[in-house]
């Protein structure tokens, strides 16, 4: 569907990223965009919440959301099929990059709280799926010092375990 550039909408649909999932999405696409912008929303938002911002860069940019698996519309698989760790969230990241054909080297991934993490993590092993990643709002990397006691065990032995890479 064509687009109006100086109007652009925000288009909800769903992407099957693996052959058991699928992610409700959110696209404003653009016919020459300046580069791409993927925003990662939190606990316990969906890609809705990116709908405005997402339509005013849209004037520039071809932008992305998507409801994190057990979030939204999205599929919610069984626990023993997806752990809903941090590392299982950022292969699911990673195959939405992928099957949307989304450019890596031109997009910006904007995400908060819960997207963070699993943000960083998939940088880690994919250094160039991003020009750039921008985070916000979320629990620091080994410093459990500067969270509130009721989280502090996500940052320690066994729960962490599923937020470390290997």
């Amino acid at each position: 569907m064509a687009q109006d550039e100086q109007n652009p909408r925000a288009e909800f649909g769903f992407t099957q990223i693996r052959p058991d999932m699928k992610l409700r999405s959110m696209v404003v696409h653009h016919p020459k965009p300046k580069g791409y912008v993927l925003f990662l929303h939190g606990f316990p938002e969906t890609a809705y919440v990116w709908k405005d911002i997402a339509q005013t860069l849209g004037k520039d940019y071809e932008v992305h959301a998507f409801d994190w698996p057990g979030y939204g519309l999205s599929t919610r698989p069984a626990a023993d099929q997806f752990s809903y760790a941090p590392k299982d969230y950022a292969a699911a990241l990673g195959d939405y990059i992928h099957k949307s054909g989304i450019d890596s080297s031109k997009l910006v991934i904007y995400a908060t709280d819960i997207g963070a993490l699993p943000a960083l993590l998939l940088a880690i092993d994919e250094p160039k799926v991003a020009k750039s990643i921008v985070v916000g709002d979320f629990a620091p990397f080994d410093r459990p010092e500067y969270m509130y006691a009721s989280l502090q065990s996500l940052k320690s032995l066994p729960g962490a375990e599923g937020t470390r890479p290997t």
